[in-house]
């Protein structure tokens, strides 16, 4: 239907969370909207199971046979995405979840960008007085890129900490562009 939106993420991650937490199913659901949004991503599944012309039942019955294992009321989840046509927002349903559940737990995920590979010791420090500075157990996710030049960048929530030498490179030209 053109001018529809798509459902809420955030309302299906907190309808979810508040039903695992209940049942003690949060690590079942995880793992649940890990397969399904593997599933969303790819495109072609995600129109066939956004499809109209496709039976709703016969949607879900698609997403039974490729992963037989989810849990019951993960199947009502693909019906009420499948009738609404918002299967798409699965992978954004499963990071929701998984911060309130990092949340819950008193953790905070962070990207962590840098110019050179990090030791498994420089990771672990850097977790450790993250950690200290945000008051949380900190998880790294940790990836390599050498167009940074050196330093590193994190990603903390929503919020971008540039520590790298391209950064400091392009904070220097827009001051001297600025200044002439």
């Amino acid at each position: 239907m053109p001018g529809r939106s798509l459902p809420s993420p955030k309302r299906y991650a907190q309808a979810l969370w508040h039903i695992a937490q209940e049942q003690g199913t949060v690590e079942v659901w995880l793992n649940d909207l890990d397969a399904l949004a593997i599933l969303a991503s790819r495109n072609q599944t995600s129109a066939i199971l956004d499809s109209p012309s496709i039976p709703v039942q016969e949607r879900v019955a698609l997403v039974r046979e490729v992963l037989p294992h989810l849990n019951p009321l993960a199947y009502n989840l693909v019906a009420l995405l499948a009738e609404r046509r918002g299967f798409r927002i699965l992978p954004l349903v499963r990071q929701e979840f998984q911060r309130l559940a990092d949340q819950a737990q008193g953790v905070m995920r962070v990207e962590v960008v840098s110019g050179a590979p990090l030791t498994e010791g420089d990771q672990q420090e850097m977790a450790e007085r993250l950690g200290q500075a945000l008051g949380r157990r900190v998880l790294l996710s940790v990836r390599t890129d050498p167009s940074l030049l050196g330093g590193v960048m994190l990603r903390i929530g929503d919020r971008v900490v540039d520590g790298s030498v391209r950064g400091r490179l392009e904070a220097m030209r827009k001051t001297l562009v600025e200044a002439a």
